[in-house]
């Protein structure tokens, strides 16, 4: 078994350069890989709600008002999202038809206030939410590294089985 003493302290009982700059360069590898770990995790947590967002939107043609509010309100039981001051905007818009359908008839009402299936609509949910950047910035700012983003913008593009 190697010993460490000599190598962390000389004989005067400091700790030496060597041992200094291999400790930091551990911290920054650590907290680099804490605060990126601390920011994707919570991006791959959103993707799935999103893509559940955009499920409901394939399967009715399009997003009613009360299915943004129970996302905005399910959204709220992660932390980071509730300690952030940046609103959470959900989209949900067509292509080519550049149509906003964010408040569609619901599925099993009357009501013709949908994309159908015939149509062809691409629907493309988006989702700009708050990101969990406050660990990883300072880090990132050290190594001059100045576009960590404040938000995720996730997007998600279905097409509506509504006939």
């Amino acid at each position: 078994m190697v010993k460490l003493k000599p190598f962390i302290t000389k004989k005067e009982g400091y700790v030496s350069i060597e041992a200094v700059i291999a400790m930091s360069f551990f911290l920054v590898v650590f907290f680099l890989t804490l605060g990126f770990f601390t920011y994707i995790q919570p991006h791959s947590t959103l993707q799935r709600e999103v893509h559940t967002l955009a499920t409901i939107a394939e399967r009715q043609g399009g997003l009613t008002a009360e299915d943004i509010e129970n996302f905005e309100i399910k959204l709220q039981s992660y932390r980071f999202i509730q300690d952030s001051s940046i609103p959470i905007l959900i989209t949900a818009t067509t292509q080519p038809g550049d149509l906003d359908v964010s408040d569609v008839t619901p599925f099993g009402e009357e009501g013709e206030d949908y994309i159908s299936r015939n149509s062809k609509e691409i629907i493309t949910v988006t989702a700009t939410l708050p990101s969990n950047s406050s660990m990883l910035k300072p880090l990132a700012n050290f190594f001059g590294v100045e576009t960590i983003s404040d938000y995720y913008i996730i997007s998600e593009s279905v097409m509506s089985e509504r006939y």
